[in-house]
C-alpha cells in the first residue's frame, strides 16, 4: 500500500506531532507512506529526522497556483493508492485537485473547522467555507475526536465517511531525573494562538502569585507579543519562561521536569499534549473541550474544568499545589499514565491503515 501525506509544512506543536509519529508507526506496519510538503518548515524537518521521504513542492504563498500540474504529475506518476491531506490548505488544494488525482483522497481533520482561522475577518470565513467545502469532497474524512465529527456532520457530510482515530503516541519509560523540589513548576504547550486562551492561564497565575510557581511556556505564534507583554503587565515576567517550540526530545524533558500540565483552550480534538504529560507521569489541569474527556475523567489523575472559567482555574491551581506541597502528584501521575496508555500510536495506526484498506479491497 503507497500513500502520500501533504501538508503545507509549517505546522508547529500537535498537528506536527501527528504527521510525524503517524508516518513512522505507518512505515513501521509496512505501509509504503511519503510526507509532501508545501515548504520547507518545521515539518519537513521533524520528517527528515525520523527518516520518512520527504519531497517538497514549494508554493510561494497560498495563492501560487502553479504548483497544481506539479503536484497532480507528482501523484499520479507515482501511483499513490491513497492521498491523506492534513491541514486547511492542503484540503483545500485537493479538492481542487480530485478530479485530476487516480488516488483515493483521505482528509484527516486535526481541529474544528470553524475556529482555524479566527480573527481573519472576511479572509478567515471566506477560506473556512473553501476549507469545510473541499473536506466534503473527500473519499473518506478521519476526525481526531467525536466531537469534531458532530460537527461535521452539522455541517451536512456523509456520516458513512466520518471516522474517529484518536491519537496516540508511543509510550516510552518516564525520565528519571530528579525535579527541583523548590518550586512548583507548571508547563502548557501548544501554538500561541487565541484557541489555547494562554491569556487565561496567565491571569489564574497571577491571582495566586503568592504560591512558589514558575510557568514554562511552550509554543510560537500570533500571540507570543501580546502573551510576553501580558506577562510583564502582570509582574510575572521573573516567573514565566517563553521556550519556543521544542523537538521532541526537548518538550519530554522539560515536561519530566514539571509537576502539572495545564491546558487551558476553548477548543481541542484529542491533544498529544496531554499523552505527553502522561507519558512522563505528570497530570494535567485541562478544559472539558473536544474529547479531553476521554482522556481525564478520573478526579484521582487529573482535573477537568470548563472553557473560560477563570475561578476553576485558579481553584485548581492552588489544590494542585497543595498535593505537591504534600507529595501526592507523583501518585495522581501514575494513575493518568495508565488511564493514558490505551491510547497509542500502534492503535491509531491500525485505525488509519482500516481506512485505507477500504479503498484497497
Amino acid at each position: 500500500m503507497n500513500a502520500i501525506h501533504i501538508n503545507a509544512g509549517n505546522e508547529y506543536g500537535g498537528g506536527l506531532s501527528h504527521i510525524v509519529s503517524l508516518l513512522s508507526a505507518l512505515k513501521d506496519n509496512h505501509v509504503t507512506a511519503e510526507l509532501l510538503v508545501l515548504e520547507e518548515g518545521p515539518v519537513a524537518a521533524a520528517a527528515r529526522i525520523e527518516g520518512i521521504d520527504v519531497t517538497v513542492i514549494q508554493q510561494s504563498s497560498r495563492y501560487d497556483l502553479r504548483v497544481f500540474k506539479k503536484l497532480i504529475n507528482y501523484i499520479n506518476d507515482s501511483q499513490a493508492e491513497i492521498v491523506h491531506t492534513h491541514g486547511p490548505r492542503a484540503n483545500m488544494i485537493m479538492g481542487l485537485l480530485k478530479p485530476f488525482i487516480k488516488a483515493k483522497w483521505i482528509v484527516t481533520v486535526h481541529s474544528n473547522p470553524y475556529l482555524d482561522f479566527t480573527d481573519r475577518g472576511l479572509k478567515g470565513r471566506f477560506f473556512e467555507k473553501i476549507n469545510i467545502s473541499s473536506v466534503r469532497r473527500a473519499d473518506s474524512v478521519i476526525t481526531v475526536s467525536n466531537e469534531i465529527k458532530a460537527i461535521l456532520l452539522n455541517a451536512g457530510m456523509n456520516q458513512a465517511n466520518l471516522h474517529t482515530i484518536y491519537n496516540g503516541i508511543h509510550f516510552e519509560p518516564p525520565i528519571n531525573k530528579p525535579k527541583n523540589e523548590n518550586v512548583f513548576q507548571i508547563i502548557a504547550v501548544g501554538r500561541l494562538e487565541t484557541v489555547k486562551n494562554f491569556h487565561l492561564l496567565l491571569k489564574a497565575l497571577a491571582e495566586v502569585r503568592q504560591l512558589n510557581w514558575k510557568l514554562v511556556l511552550c509554543g510560537e505564534g500570533k500571540e507570543k507579543d501580546s502573551l510576553i507583554e501580558l506577562s510583564r503587565k502582570l509582574e510575572l515576567d521573573t516567573r514565566v519562561d517563553f521556550m519556543g517550540w521544542l523537538n521532541k526530545e526537548e518538550l519530554q524533558d522539560a515536561i519530566s521536569q514539571s509537576d502539572l500540565m495545564v491546558l487551558s483552550s476553548v477548543s481541542e480534538g484529542f491533544p498529544v499534549v496531554l499523552l505527553q504529560a502522561a507519558e512522563q507521569q505528570v497530570p494535567c489541569i485541562a478544559t472539558d473541550v473536544g474529547d479531553v474527556k476521554a482522556l481525564v475523567h478520573n478526579p484521582r489523575e487529573g482535573w477537568l474544568i470548563e472553557a473560560n472559567d477563570a475561578a476553576a482555574l485558579k481553584a485548581s491551581l492552588k489544590e494542585a499545589y497543595g498535593k505537591w506541597e504534600k507529595q501526592n502528584l507523583t501518585e495522581m501521575g501514575k494513575l493518568f499514565r495508565q488511564r493514558a496508555e490505551q491510547f497509542s500510536l500502534m492503535n491509531q495506526a491500525r485505525g488509519v491503515i482500516d481506512c485505507y484498506k477500504k479503498f484497497n479491497s
